[in-house]
């Protein structure tokens, strides 16, 4: 006989022992109505281009408690939509080219990672607007159209700039240099212009000496001489233009040329005291030949 103080306990081991028999439903089985309903509205999550939604749906009638043929349908779908998916990776770089790796980005407003460590980024395709953030800096978006199919495709993004000078910083040696070269540059330009008056002069000053050369044969030896002969006074007048045209030509080029040298050697001073112009002219006129030469120092 059973004392009536251990009754209670016959009962609840008898209520246990029976809940063991009773089947519980697993949570993930699914209706077939469900599995249907997910893969159609899947096929057009697909078509508008939401490849992370269709994925969800699909997994979800992939599983085995769905009917055989909407799980394998689901299950090709699904790969194939692997395929297609685009991805990204970003490289998130300080200016100095050392990589951050404590990144948000954002797309489209939604965050899509808080950390990139290289892996890539499943993105629908389409335009989308990404946000860079780093704590000390200013957010930085860039805007890309993302394609349907394009796998592992990299994006570099700098985030911060380099330092610069304030402005009412001191003068440094790099400012100096600034104008130095801008001297130097002029002083350079000079000489060139000197070396082809130089040049321009040996030209004039071979063609005089040709000239005379036919105006002492024209007299016979002696071109003072032969002050009445028509052709001997033309060569003499060439050979004479052409003698003044190289003395000038000689005479400004030199100038030029240690002009320019100066202005080079002297390039270390303050660019306020730099050649602002530099301009040559040359005239000539019948029995005249001049070159002008101007600078604003």
């Amino acid at each position: 006989m059973i004392a009536r103080q251990s009754l209670p306990l016959l009962l609840s081991i008898g209520v246990a022992v029976a809940g063991i028999g009773v089947p519980v439903p697993a949570r993930a089985n699914r209706s077939k109505q469900q599995c249907v309903d997910d893969n159609e509205k899947a096929q057009e999550l697909r078509g508008q281009g939401h490849f992370a939604a269709a994925s969800a749906r699909l997994e979800r009638c992939a599983i085995e408690s769905c009917p055989a043929i909407v799980r394998d349908d689901c299950a090709r779908r699904l790969n194939a939509l692997g395929g297609a998916q685009p991805s990204l990776v970003f490289e998130v770089r300080a200016p100095s080219g050392m990589d951050i790796s404590s990144v948000r980005v954002s797309v489209d407003g939604q965050l899509l990672t808080d950390h990139l460590d290289g892996t890539p980024l499943k993105i629908d395709p389409g335009p989308h607007a990404f946000t860079f953030a780093v704590p000390g800096h200013p957010e930085v978006t860039q805007r890309l159209v993302v394609r349907e199919g394009e796998a592992l495709r990299h994006e570099r993004v700098v985030i911060g700039v380099l330092p610069t000078t304030p402005p009412d910083a001191p003068i440094g040696p790099a400012d100096q240099s600034r104008g130095r070269s801008t001297r130097q540059l002029i002083g350079l330009s000079a000489a060139g212009v000197g070396m082809a008056g130089v040049v321009v002069g040996t030209v004039f000053g071979l063609m005089a000496r040709s000239a005379w050369t036919a105006a002492r044969d024209a007299c016979g030896g002696d071109p003072s001489q032969c002050l009445d002969a028509p052709r001997a006074n033309s060569h003499r007048s060439q050979s004479l233009s052409d003698g003044s045209v190289s003395t000038v030509a000689f005479l400004a080029g030199g100038a030029l040329i240690a002009g320019g040298a100066l202005l080079y050697l002297t390039g270390g001073e303050s660019p306020a005291k730099r050649p602002e112009g530099l301009v040559l002219g040359a005239t000539v006129d019948s029995g005249r030949t001049g070159i002008v030469l101007r600078g604003v120092f």
